[in-house]
Parts: C-alpha cells; sequence; structure tokens
C-alpha cells in the first residue's frame, strides 16, 4: 500500500482518456461527470463503444452494430474491392500513433490475462491491495465502476429484447411463431 500512495500518479487512466476533451488543468473527480456523459449520453452511446476488460464480450458487439461482427480475419489480411485498379487505388492513410509490434501485441495481451486473474483473486492480500488502488485513485475505480455498469445495463437490455423479440417470426425456430409461423398464414388463402 505503502507504494502505491508514493510511487503512482492518481486518476492516471481517467485523466489520459479525457485529457484530449478536457485539457490538464482539472482533477480525476471533476472529469468524471464528462466521461459519465461520454458513456452513457444519447450522442456518447452514439459515437462511443465502451468495453471493459473483464469480459471480453463479443455476443453484445453483433446486437450493437446492427449486423454480424466477423469472427475470423481475412486469410492475406486485406479486405480491398477490386474496383479502382490498384493503380487509382489512394495510399493507406498513415496511422496517428505507432503501430505496436508482435511482441509488443502479445506483452499487451499477457498483462490483459494476468489483470483479469488478479481481479478474481480472492485471496485477503489481493483484496486488500485492490482495495487500496481504488482508495487512491477513487475517481478511476468510479469511472471503470460506471462503465462495467453500463455494459452490464447495456446487456440486460439485449436479453430483455430478445426474449422479447422470440415469438415473432420464430426466432431461430423457438417460441409461438415456429418457423416462418405468422409471416406465411397458409390457413386463410
Amino acid at each position: 500500500m505503502r507504494f502505491v500512495r508514493r510511487e503512482t500518479d492518481r486518476d492516471v487512466w481517467l485523466t489520459t482518456a479525457t485529457k484530449e476533451l478536457l485539457g490538464t488543468g482539472l482533477a480525476g473527480p471533476s472529469r468524471l461527470v464528462a466521461f459519465k456523459d461520454a458513456v452513457a449520453s444519447e450522442w456518447g452511446t452514439a459515437h462511443a463503444l465502451w468495453l471493459t476488460a473483464e469480459r471480453e464480450s463479443r455476443a453484445d458487439l453483433d446486437w450493437l452494430f446492427g449486423f454480424s461482427v466477423p469472427r475470423h480475419a481475412a486469410v492475406d489480411g486485406k479486405s480491398e474491392t477490386p474496383v479502382p485498379g490498384p493503380e487509382r487505388r489512394p495510399p493507406p492513410p498513415k496511422p496517428e500513433t505507432p503501430v505496436p509490434s508482435a511482441p509488443e501485441l502479445a506483452r499487451e495481451k499477457d498483462l490483459l490475462d494476468k489483470a483479469r486473474i488478479a481481479l478474481k483473486n480472492q485471496a485477503r492480500p489481493m483484496t486488500m491491495l485492490k482495495a487500496a488502488v481504488e482508495a487512491w485513485s477513487l475517481a478511476d475505480a468510479e469511472a471503470w465502476r460506471f462503465a462495467r455498469a453500463f455494459s452490464a445495463r447495456r446487456r440486460v437490455e439485449r436479453l430483455k429484447w430478445e426474449e422479447e423479440e422470440k415469438a415473432f417470426a420464430g426466432a431461430e425456430g423457438r417460441g409461438a411463431g415456429t418457423g416462418w409461423g405468422r409471416w406465411f398464414d397458409r390457413g386463410r388463402r
């Protein structure tokens, strides 16, 4: 706990996430309102997607985007149309930030896996350490809880919608309207 207090800065994640929007003059608690607005407001939900690291949730992405997100990358990694020809194609845009190398991506995945394991760990020393980090960076902890709760609410809304829609058009063969049911009223011809 001494290390957390003396060697780390407060609310680093929230400050970094909102620096472009709010500048550098505000403390963490003042940034929370803008963050929550960016995550959950009508404008924010239409222009941003916030996912939490604890849960890898691909199931909700299809529902959010309104189409099936491909689960596998293209064989050669390219998704180009043949028209216009390669000689007339504009050059690819330059990335705004440096592109991470394969070892950097592997290290990032390893760190994320370790963080997930640490968050699930219920041993007393680990829970005390998590409590100390959350107490030191209250705004970061609140932002994380808010994003997690918003994601959970969105998942509940999706499940409720699926339950309600299950009865229409035979939703995958379940419910009252099995098959094409009411869409093809054969008895009324």
